[in-house]
């Protein structure tokens, strides 16, 4: 059974054009500032694993869905998606409580990310579900999981 999807590359171009055009929020300070500096590259590296993260699933779902992966393979794959993903979720978090980050904006920006690195954990247990069940149920809550991702990684990289 097809996983209907937004088509790959589709993805894969509106991301890289979203990460070359990065809000004036978070676009390349004026000044040479050391924490504009960071905040800025923080936040585009936010923007790039939220972005790989998402086409990685999506990757493996197709690739699932076209014989390419076996059960196992596809699971290992989703597993390590995970694990990373909980890494740089935990990672922000810890950022977040520090104090280290002032800015309002920036902080909005990090408590967004952590909820989009949600909504990718539980789609990456979706995409998992559908590995080991290609149920109808199953492929309609990974859909509903991976659009919701969606929005929220277009809204930090717009």
């Amino acid at each position: 059974m097809k996983i209907a999807r937004t088509p790959f590359l589709a993805a894969v171009l509106t991301g890289a054009l979203a990460l070359s055009s990065v809000s004036p929020a978070h676009a390349a300070p004026a000044s040479d500032d050391a924490q504009a500096v960071m905040t800025t590259t923080m936040g585009t590296l936010i923007a790039q694993g939220l972005l790989m993260t998402y086409m990685s699933l999506g990757a493996v779902a197709d690739g699932f869905s076209k014989k390419a992966y076996s059960v196992k393979e596809a699971t290992e794959v989703l597993d390590t998606c995970q694990r990373t993903t909980k890494v740089a979720q935990d990672s922000l978090k810890k950022l977040l409580d520090s104090g280290a980050i002032t800015g309002e904006s920036d902080l909005n920006y990090l408590r967004q990310s952590i909820a989009a690195y949600d909504d990718l954990t539980e789609e990456a247990t979706d995409v998992k579900a559908c590995v080991q069940n290609m149920s109808q149920a199953n492929i309609k809550k990974f859909m509903s999981k991976k659009d919701e991702a969606w929005k929220k990684i277009t809204a930090l990289i717009e």
